[in-house]
């Protein structure tokens, strides 16, 4: 997962995150995320070898008008074009 953070193709375009990332940042991000009413994050794994490609986000949930944001990324690059993010 670091890897895909610290990869400028991988990350163009995303709308949160700093490039480069250091573990200690990734750690941070992901212990904010636990815990936190308005975010929640998903691995997304190939159901055949069980290896995490990617992942998607939930956050900024305002619970008045039932919406979010929404945010994916698929980091593993040989996963890419395959109709995944669909």
């Amino acid at each position: 997962y670091l890897s895909w953070l610290n990869d400028e193709e991988t990350t163009r375009g995303l709308a949160s995150g700093i490039f480069p990332s250091t573990l200690e940042e990734l750690r941070s991000f992901i212990n904010g995320v636990v815990g936190n009413k308005n975010s929640v994050m998903f691995a997304i794994c190939d159901s055949a070898n069980h290896v995490h490609i990617g992942n998607i986000k939930l956050d900024r949930f305002d619970w008045v008008s039932r919406t979010c944001e929404l945010g994916l990324l698929i980091g593993n690059k040989s996963y890419w074009g395959k109709g995944i993010g669909y």
